[in-house]
């Protein structure tokens, strides 16, 4: 299809430009359907935001489209199947978006924002099935997020999900028959540790995709879990890239809690991000489930000392009960 980048179009002019088969009618699913086949591909009408049908559009800093297919459409669906393997098949995904909902949206074009690659899919989670796309196309002037309507998702940042089985602990603490019955200090820093390894490996996962996307695929190779490989006295987690080739040292900080839950920090990693200001990263990953590796993350970049609130713990003593 010939297109303008960013262009407004209507449902009828998409359907002039495609070449599809399918008429332009009342009866036309060119007039409701969001996924409409085109010639080498599938065009996709949606609109960002959730919308009455409950379906949740977003687009994070990075250009990861979060999005869902219609209800009824399982892992088995033929065109479900056809958008996960759409990067070896040569087809082409055509976003149009609509940054409005009816009524206040009624009659507003669709955006042309280019194309479409695919990342992931959430591979437990189906009627509708979970999509992150990566919009090639990115990223989009400011000037233009202006003029339509685009808004980001300043904090959430790309899902950090990953397609691989669900790993980890589950402690089993014995019954207090109606007692108090003392922690399991050894059970509970086991699951801690358990957590924060898979909050890396999300992290991990999420970085060299990230990097996959832009087309850099020796800085994706080359990615690599320092914790886990020499020991957690770097300073930090994780050996990434930014995508111009710059170093970028990634500290993740995970919790199965809220946005706002504190976490703790050492010393040495303080430190670290003092002295590696400029290359020096911070992902906060929260509402984790580690069930699937699933959650939420932001990251702030730079000296950890000038973002947030630092309180000295030494020692945090809970009184003892028998």
């Amino acid at each position: 299809m010939k297109l303008e980048l960013r262009r407004g179009y209507t449902r009828m002019q998409v359907h002039g430009l495609s070449g599809a088969d399918a008429p332009f009618n009342d009866d036309s699913p060119w007039k409701w359907q969001g996924i409409l086949p085109v010639p080498g591909g599938f065009a996709f009408f949606t609109t960002l935001g959730q919308g009455k049908t409950g379906f949740d559009t977003g687009i994070s800093p990075e250009g990861v489209v979060r999005w869902q297919s219609q209800k009824h459409m399982g892992f088995a669906n033929e065109q479900i199947k056809k958008f996960i393997r759409s990067e070896e098949s040569n087809c082409s995904i055509y976003l149009f978006l609509r940054t409005s909902t009816p009524p206040e949206g009624k009659g507003l074009p669709y955006y042309y924002m280019g194309k479409l690659k695919y990342l992931w899919h959430h591979p437990k989670m189906e009627k509708p099935v979970h999509f992150n796309w990566q919009l090639l196309d990115w990223p989009v002037p400011e000037t233009d997020q202006v003029r339509i309507g685009l808004k980001i998702e300043k904090l959430s940042g790309p899902v950090l999900l990953v397609d691989r089985e669900a790993r980890g602990l589950t402690p089993v603490y014995p019954p207090g028959q109606g007692k108090y019955v003392k922690p399991d200090y050894v059970t509970d820093a086991l699951r801690k540790l358990e957590l924060g390894l898979q909050g890396e490996l999300a992290v991990l996962d999420s970085e060299r995709r990230i990097l996959m996307a832009e087309g850099k695929m020796d800085l994706a190779g080359s990615v690599c879990h320092v914790s886990a490989d020499k020991g957690d006295n770097a300073g930090y987690d994780i050996l990434s890239f930014f995508p111009d080739g710059r170093t970028k040292y990634i500290e993740v900080k995970t919790t199965k809690g809220p946005l706002t839950l504190d976490f703790f920090i050492s010393a040495n990693e303080v430190e670290f991000s003092k002295q590696n200001a400029g290359n020096y990263v911070l992902m906060r990953v929260f509402e984790f489930d580690p069930a699937i590796l699933s959650g939420k993350a932001y990251s702030i970049p730079g000296n950890i000392s000038d973002t947030f609130a630092l309180t000295p713990v030494k020692f945090r003593v809970s009184n003892l009960i028998v």
